[in-house]
């Protein structure tokens, strides 16, 4: 845990309370007022709803993450968290991949049909290069998972493939002609690219070695709002009607699996330490060391230090003798000539 913890979790819980107002206020109106084109609304009060409530949703998390303290954390890449949603995301990858394929073909035999718009060209071309972005992208959710060191410059290097991702497909949306610039849901996606987009440059920071925390979960929330926003009214409308309100489905997908990554590292960002020794380590490190400075330093068991004669007597009381008297004592009151005459008297009585 963290000093940000328990306010990270209170700003995710109001992340998803205003994007599940929003999400279900466009799937009605994606379900019942959208017009047959599929671009433009019969009766656009529910979907104006839903943008203000997103908006006021992005406002309140961009004022409150200046409220998060500035602290060193020490992000982790090896937990389930963040194996099983980058397998979601690789696998949507390769599904969008297909289906950009498939649609720069579509926009080229339009294009070659005599059509004097250039732009559709220009959307065949980026669709194509964004396919191929798509595979290097997967890459990068693959080193996220097999490299489980924080820092790591060659999933950095992938990492910036996911980024070009983003930026090359809201290009693709404003130069694609089938659907027009001002289309709600055109507008809605693309801006759910770009946020996603500005949350993968401060995830490529993390295995740089250059965090920045409080943008990262800033741009964190506010990419899960709209990518959960621009992909789960789609899938459902879909499942519905059996319309795509999206350029492709494959789209919507994609922006689900990065609702579901983000989601997910933000989730795991509540409970990682602070950069230093975890809790647990110093409490380890602090008994070794009290237990190692007991056993360098020899104590009977009530600490007070014993000498060496002190030792000499207690092991001739063990043995039963007395302890040893010095020779020169004084015994009784005798004088020191007096003590100097036995003296001689009891060297003379050896000798004899």
């Amino acid at each position: 845990m963290n000093k940000n913890s328990k306010k990270l979790a209170l700003y995710i819980f109001l992340t998803f309370l205003v994007a599940l107002v929003a999400i279900v206020l466009r799937t009605v109106a994606c379900v019942y007022e959208l017009e047959d084109n599929l671009i433009y609304y019969d009766d656009d009060k529910l979907n104006i709803a839903a943008g203000i409530t997103l908006t006021i949703g992005v406002l309140l998390i961009t004022v409150l993450s200046f409220f998060l303290k500035k602290e060193p954390l020490k992000a982790t890449f090896s937990s389930p968290a963040t194996y099983i949603p980058a397998g979601i995301v690789g696998a949507a990858l390769l599904l969008f991949s297909l289906g950009m394929n498939e649609m720069s073909r579509e926009l080229e035999d339009v294009y070659n049909s005599g059509t004097d718009d250039v732009r559709y060209s220009i959307a065949s071309t980026l669709a194509i290069i964004v396919a191929t972005v798509a595979l290097l992208s997967i890459a990068h959710f693959f080193f996220t998972v097999y490299l489980t060191e924080r820092h790591a410059q060659l999933r950095a290097y992938f990492s910036i493939a996911t980024l070009l991702l983003c930026a090359l497909y809201a290009a693709y949306l404003y130069f694609n002609p089938t659907v027009p610039l001002n289309a709600p849901n055109k507008l809605s996606e693309q801006m759910a690219y770009l946020f996603v987009a500005l949350f993968f440059l401060y995830e490529t920071r993390i295995s740089l070695g250059r965090e920045l925390w409080r943008p990262y979960i800033a741009f964190g929330l506010i990419g899960a709002m709209f990518s959960s926003y621009a992909s789960i009214p789609v899938i459902l409308t879909y499942l519905i009607r059996g319309v795509t309100v999206t350029d492709t489905l494959h789209s919507a997908i994609l922006l689900f699996a990065f609702f579901v990554f983000i989601a997910a590292r933000l989730c795991l960002t509540v409970t990682i330490y602070k950069e230093g020794e975890s809790p647990e380590m110093t409490t380890l490190r602090e008994f070794a060391e009290a237990r190692q400075s007991e056993l360098d330093t020899p104590s009977v068991q009530d600490g007070t230090q014993i000498s060496i004669d002190e030792l000499i007597n207690i092991t001739a009381s063990i043995e039963g003798d007395e302890p040893a008297e010095d020779v020169g004592a004084p015994i009784g009151d005798i004088t020191a000539e007096e003590q100097m005459a036995l003296d001689v008297e009891n060297n003379y009585g050896a000798e004899i």
